[in-house]
């Protein structure tokens, strides 16, 4: 049992410190948008609103929870269950520093792709055990939307994978480092702007939010639920915000390197480790704000699409964009692997 105590103190670190980027990331979100709006953000709930986070939190869970009359009980209350906790397993693979990772798996990158794809059934459950109308076609929706682009991402990972020779997140990274000039999204910048785009509608955030398009269907998957079920759902959504930039950055901006060669040199002993955690650590979380501040400023600046026109761009021009580049970074690695 002793064992396990180091693993368990990892886990509640990541689980905090995720909760806690969750929360300020919703504070950023409303204080961006309104700026960019020209608009006051929260601005009451303690100094410059910074507790506005912690007074929605409590606001949802304590309110008092319900289940429609008509709903599959069982199903309608493991949905959301689901959902986070897939978007909170995720974590357990992404490398935040050299020294800080809770599985080192060689298979990292299948095993994030495949915990996303499972975050689905979430909200297909939710859809149906609702036994609403609204609630059901946002759940069909959100599944064709997500099976939809997630061939593209997968045709992305693809690339990377022959880009780095290897599934394993840690070593896609260090392929990467020397330099910003070794970062794919600056060797491949088209292979990146196809991930945000793929990332956009992976995480049903606007401009692809039709999951959950308030105009048109209410509320969507989650229109039949309030209190502690509704804000996992909201947990899990901005979680896989923050999953999808950090992974954006380690793929394509070198992850927790420093974006140059020189001057990168820690001290021998524990001083040494504790600095190289904690500039790694800044490095990550400056690339991630990148992606996320893309996020906010997709949000705040084009409109909804249309459904039909949603599709077309994930079947019609993303898939076999993501497939004619991996076919081209394929013949590329092989041309200079000398086969």
């Amino acid at each position: 049992m002793i064992g396990y105590f180091p693993l368990l103190i990892s886990v509640a670190c990541v689980s905090l410190a995720v909760l806690l980027s969750m929360a300020y990331l919703t504070y950023a979100e409303r204080r961006i948008i309104g700026w960019i709006q020209r608009r006051c953000g929260p601005n009451r709930v303690g100094p410059f609103g910074l507790l506005q986070p912690f007074s929605d939190a409590i606001k949802l869970v304590f309110k008092q929870g319900f289940v429609p009359s008509q709903a599959a009980p069982l199903i309608y209350q493991l949905a959301p269950i689901l959902s986070f906790s897939t978007s909170m397993m995720v974590w357990g693979f992404l490398p935040v520093n050299s020294y800080a990772v809770v599985v080192n798996s060689d298979f990292g990158l299948l095993w994030v792709l495949m915990l996303g794809t499972i975050g689905v059934y979430g909200l297909l459950m939710a859809g149906w055990a609702s036994n609403s109308k609204y609630a059901l076609l946002g759940g069909l929706r959100t599944v064709a939307q997500v099976l939809s682009y997630e061939l593209a991402l997968g045709f992305i990972y693809l690339c990377i994978i022959a880009l780095s020779g290897s599934l394993n997140i840690t070593d896609i990274i260090l392929v990467q480092q020397g330099g910003f000039w070794h970062w794919n999204g600056v060797r491949y910048f088209p292979l990146m702007v196809l991930y945000v785009v793929c990332l956009l509608a992976e995480t049903n955030r606007a401009p692809f939010d039709m999951a959950e398009g308030e105009s048109e269907i209410v509320a969507g998957y989650h229109v039949e639920y309030g209190a502690w079920s509704f804000a996992l759902f909201f947990l899990a959504e901005y979680i896989n915000m923050i999953v999808g930039s950090v992974i954006g950055a380690f793929l394509f901006l070198g992850g927790y390197c420093a974006p140059w060669s020189w001057g990168v040199w820690y001290p021998e002993g524990l001083l040494g480790v504790g600095l190289q955690i904690v500039v790694e650590t800044a490095w990550l979380a400056a690339k991630t704000a990148i992606f996320l501040f893309m996020f906010l400023w997709v949000r705040a600046t084009f409109p909804r699409y249309r459904y039909d026109q949603l599709m077309m761009i994930g079947w019609k021009v993303l898939i076999p964009l993501s497939c004619a580049f991996f076919i081209f970074v394929s013949l590329l690695s092989f041309q200079i692997g000398g086969g």
